[in-house]
């Protein structure tokens, strides 16, 4: 059994709680959790309970929070604070902001939210049992009042209300109005919810929301587990599952479960207790929000899988958002950048050629074979693109491969774009050092403004921008072939960012957006126009690349077989 916290820190960890922590006793608390294990483990347990940081990031209600707990403990049987601590996946800190914006509601007398994040941060590691995360997920962070609460990460015919919003922006606290087709979201805690035209929703937080009219369905795994998602008449707590909701224009709402249990409450009905449970394969109809029994039906709404897949059945016969592309289906080895052989695919406006204007340079290429793709990619068209060794030139990079898109990122509005390539890095090497790659767009307007990323001479993988770089954890293989997935998000009033997905030959590569990216990049504000792609490598290390695609969408850019 562990020590006893000190004496002194029950009367700091109350001030704390009640929001009245004057900066001294501040600093004595985090001195006090750095110094006393015990203290640190107390305080990981009191805080989970709490759930301060819940309360102050995800906008929800205490009443709320205890009724999904209590829910999950007596359906699941996990522990409380193992529960909670898989809610709090971490979220992206930039976001477009929605078309009607609500303020958000802070914790009162909440003056160290930053020493709330660090508190909670050391206390958790430092309790045993704790899970760490995946190596490429994204770091923690303290979001602010306008950070994302989702991600629009699929959309199918979709006509939104007062807005044009397109696939991988993310969004803010606020309303949301479907008018035609269909969309996914992705929560900020890992929850995803389908949307059906006409439907109205107002995302409330990273972990819950009220659907005003329409249906939604909602599926949220384990770590999502506690997503509470209201209608105007109940409430429902997903319980690591799957369900659907429908409003109907008086409020009466069909709740539906697929897979899996949920807890529901009518809205007049006490919050105290777990609720009401709904198992697999139940369904009813709460017809008011004093109705507490409601009104059993059978279950026959579609599961999200089934409703993706019906519309990508049909996605052949739709633009799919790829505006460039080139699989290097060259039937020479070389050619010089001033024979404009090099310019087949679609979707540019110049060929390939060499930085260096003044100069014939080689562009070197292998045809008839094309880099392996990971798993349910679909393969190349017969040659790639190469970036040989070059350890008799004085400097520490290769001039450049470029090539200009016809339709340049304009980026000082709402924007979102993907580019994807194959890469192999060389088992061989030419010397001991300058063996790394670079994938950039650059600006045409503003010199400074380059984003991209690339590869460091260790083999990981970074993203690369005018506000800092950031660097992956693994490194990649030599001798084996990568799909690199870059997104580039850009919104009016907010900074832009960048995001890298980096998939083995081995993996598979997901349908839509990934909940987890390999590196995500440094916020900042990038008014320029890309323009071009630069893709280049130091002298003493090859580099082969294949399958160069920049669209609108990720499966523009991931194309499936």
């Amino acid at each position: 059994m562990p020590d006893a916290p000190a004496p002194e820190f029950a009367a700091l960890w109350q001030a704390f709680l009640d929001g009245g922590l004057e900066p001294a006793q501040a600093e004595a608390l985090e001195r006090l959790l750095r110094e006393d294990p015990a203290a640190a483990a107390h305080a990981g347990d009191l805080y989970v309970e709490h759930r301060l940081l819940g309360l102050a990031l995800q906008r929800e209600e205490t009443g709320r929070f205890v009724q999904a707990t209590r829910a999950r403990v007596a359906a699941e049987g996990r522990s409380f604070a193992a529960q909670v601590q898989l809610r709090l996946t971490p979220a992206q800190p930039i976001v477009v902001p929605l078309p009607v914006a609500v303020p958000a509601r802070r914790l009162p007398g909440w003056p160290f939210a930053a020493l709330a994040a660090s508190l909670l941060a050391a206390a958790l590691l430092l309790r045993p049992g704790v899970a760490t995360p995946r190596p490429d997920a994204t770091p923690p962070a303290l979001p602010t009042d306008s950070a994302a609460v989702a991600t629009l990460v699929l959309i199918d015919g979709a006509r939104w209300q007062g807005a044009a919003l397109a696939t991988g922006q993310r969004l803010a606290v606020g309303d949301l109005e479907l008018s035609v087709g269909q969309a996914l979201l992705r929560f900020a805690g890992g929850a995803e919810a389908l949307l059906d035209a006409p439907v109205a929703l107002r995302l409330e937080s990273g972990g819950s929301a009220l659907v005003r009219r329409g249906t939604v369905t909602l599926r949220a795994a384990a770590q999502a587990a506690g997503f509470i998602l209201r209608s105007p008449v109940a409430e429902v707590t997903d319980l690591g599952t799957e369900f659907a909701l429908s409003v109907e224009p008086g409020g009466a709402t069909t709740l539906q479960v697929l897979e899996g249990d949920i807890a529901w409450r009518a809205l007049e009905a006490p919050a105290a207790g777990p609720g009401t449970m709904l198992h697999a394969g139940q369904a009813l109809r709460v017809r008011t929000s004093s109705d507490r029994t409601g009104e059993p039906l059978a279950c026959s709404a579609p599961s999200i899988a089934a409703r993706i897949a019906q519309s990508e059945a049909g996605a052949a016969e739709r633009p799919d958002g790829l505006l460039s592309y080139d699989g290097f289906a060259y039937p020479f080895a070389t050619t010089t950048s001033r024979q404009h052989q090099a310019a087949g695919g679609f979707g540019w406006r110049s060929p390939w050629f060499r930085q260096q204007p003044d100069n014939d340079l080689v562009l070197d290429f292998t045809p008839g074979a094309s880099l392996d793709a990971p798993v349910g990619l679909r393969p190349g068209q017969g040659g790639t693109m190469e970036l040989p060794t070059e350890p008799e030139k004085p400097d520490t990079y290769r001039d450049a491969c470029m090539r200009r898109f016809a339709e340049p990122i304009h980026l000082d509005g709402d924007v979102v774009r993907y580019l994807s390539l194959l890469v192999r890095r060389s088992a061989t090497t030419a010397g001991p050092t300058h063996h790394w790659l670079r994938c950039m767009l650059i600006s045409e307007t503003v010199p400074a403004d380059r984003l991209g990323f690339g590869v460091l001479s260790d083999g990981r993988p970074e993203l690369i921008g005018r506000f800092g770089n950031s660097v992956a954890a693994s490194p990649l293989i030599d001798g084996q072939p990568y799909l690199c997935v870059l997104k580039l998000s850009c919104a009016r009033g907010a900074p832009g960012q960048t995001f890298l997905k980096v998939y083995g030959q081995r993996e598979v590569v997901d349908a839509y957006e990934p909940a987890h990216w390999t590196v995500v990049g440094q916020a900042g504000r990038f008014p320029g126009v890309l323009g071009s792609l630069h893709i280049y490598n130091g002298t003493e290390r090859a580099y082969s690349i294949d399958e160069v695609r920049l669209g609108t969408t990720w499966q523009a850019v991931t194309p499936r077989f």
